[in-house]
């Protein structure tokens, strides 16, 4: 496993390495962002829909109380009115005296009608609101009995106001819930138009966000969006909403309607117990979710396209300052010592040029000294051959001893100046096998020549020594370490 990474490793380039960094921090990144998306972020978004819907159903349910409250102390003003005038205890008055006792509706709100009865349950004033129709055609009137009237049922034997449910009103032949406040002389009634007090719900600022639903205690459409649904008086909410609505004032769950699912908050009206309903579909749920994912996801795209981009620029130009430096030290490698053409503004890849500089000089003095130790040896022949067998250097002794000078040797291999076909496959052999397995050979002995080779750097070095005897025609051979002569 190791040893195919490392094979794998070697055949990047540093571009290649950061970009697979920047990949992987990338992929890690987007990792956590989903995470942090799906995990805490979609939660949170669900959890304010819910407090918006909450809110919202709240608003609504205060529209409504609050007529429901103006009109409860309409009736406990005119109660206490009533309660302590002396025609409460006298004998009963007409109803035009009555009714100037009882003031008329106001024309922009939702109480329809105001009335007084008597003990006996007959209606003793009366007073409409202006939105009534004057073409509507009563079922009761003055001097009517109304003791069938819901609200007065609700009221009778009870020293409190009580509120009825939803029902047809006798007078304006409109759905109306009522309110009957007990007098000591008989009953004050107040029907309340449901048209005109669900149309204040209708008109809240929050409307259009959501789908309101309004029906009363048993689940009937009181306020939909579909006519039919109000006319047919249809159930729109579940058992198991009511259940929840009587145990605890609210529900919080899923309800189909007309091909759309929608998450409903509903709450409970405590007066009239009217359940007030706010839907939103899975797609106004659903949609902030899939902004917010897109949103991360073009971020996170944008962010790699130009973290990329910077990092592909970085790595270009890392590769060119590596690039410069392994030219400069082939260059050094082959004696050329280039001069570095560039300087990077890291401060690592500045440290290294300026080690390699450094390095360059100290060697260049070094070869300088060598060849100075070269050239200033008489009695001792120093070549110097590269890889291939040919001359690279050649000292005076070489000259003096072998006959041949400088220019003539340079570039020449050993089979042109000194050595037959055979000795020089062997010295060729020799190249070779200190190429292959570095180190030092010899010193060998080929036909009377001593010869002590040696691995370099980038270059093969032979040193061979030859000193005549004095008074005699053979040569021996001495050899000469170049490390150790310097």
């Amino acid at each position: 496993m190791t040893r195919g990474w490392a094979t794998v490793m070697r055949r990047w380039t540093l571009r290649h390495l950061l970009l697979g960094i920047f990949a992987v921090t990338l992929l890690v990144a987007l990792v956590v962002a989903s995470t942090l998306v799906v995990g805490w972020r979609f939660p949170e978004l669900l959890a304010r829909q819910e407090q918006q819907q909450a809110r919202l159903a709240a608003s609504l349910a205060y529209v409504v109380e609050s007529e429901l409250r103006s009109t409860e102390r309409i009736l406990t003003t005119l109660a206490a009115t009533l309660d302590h005038t002396p025609s409460s205890s006298s004998p009963p008055l007409t109803s035009h005296d009555d009714a100037s006792l009882l003031p008329a509706p106001p024309a922009d709100g939702a109480l329809a009608v105001l009335l007084r009865l008597d003990t006996r349950g007959t209606i003793v004033a009366l007073q409409q609101a202006p939105f009534i129709l004057p073409a509507a055609q009563p079922i009761l009137s003055l001097g009517d009995d109304a003791r069938g009237l819901p609200p007065v049922g609700a009221a009778r034997n009870r020293t409190a106001l009580e509120w009825s449910g939803v029902y047809l009103s006798p007078f304006s032949l409109q759905p109306v819930v009522g309110a009957a406040m007990p007098l000591r002389g008989g009953w004050l009634v107040a029907e309340m138009d449901v048209q005109r007090l669900t149309a204040l719900a209708s008109s809240s600022p929050w409307r259009g966000q959501a789908h309101v639903l309004i029906s009363d205690a048993t689940g009937t459409a009181i306020l939909t969006d579909d006519p039919q649904e109000r006319l047919q008086r249809r159930r729109i909410l579940p058992l198991d909403a009511l259940q929840a609505v009587r145990q605890s004032g609210h529900w919080i769950g899923r309800l189909d309607r007309q091909a759309q699912r929608l998450w409903v908050h509903t709450v409970q009206l405590q007066r009239v117990n009217w359940l007030v309903s706010v839907g939103v579909t899975q797609r106004d749920i659903y949609e902030p979710l899939w902004v917010t994912a897109l949103t991360v996801l073009l971020t996170a795209a944008a962010a790699a396209l130009v973290g990329a981009l910077l990092t592909s620029r970085a790595a270009t130009m890392l590769q060119r300052r590596m690039g410069n430096l392994i030219e400069f030290a082939r260059g050094v490698a082959q004696g050329a010592y280039p001069t570095l053409r560039s300087h990077s503004h890291l401060r690592d890849v500045a440290d290294l040029e300026q080690a390699m500089s450094d390095m360059a000089d100290r060697v260049r003095r070094r070869e300088h000294q060598l060849h100075a130790i070269i050239d200033s040896t008489p009695g001792v022949a120093v070549q110097i051959y590269s890889r291939s067998g040919h001359v690279v250097e050649w000292n005076r002794a070489s000259h003096s001893i072998l006959g041949w000078s400088r220019e003539q040797a340079l570039g020449k291999r050993p089979v042109e100046l000194f050595y037959d076909e055979q000795q020089q496959a062997a010295f060729e052999a020799l190249l070779a096998s200190i190429d292959r397995d570095g180190g030092a050979a010899g010193p060998l002995s080929l036909s009377g020549i001593l010869c002590l080779r040696h691995s370099m750097t980038t270059t093969t070095r032979s040193i061979y020594a030859k000193q005549e005897e004095a008074g005699g025609g053979r040569h021996d051979g001495a050899a000469v370490d170049p490390a150790g002569a310097h």
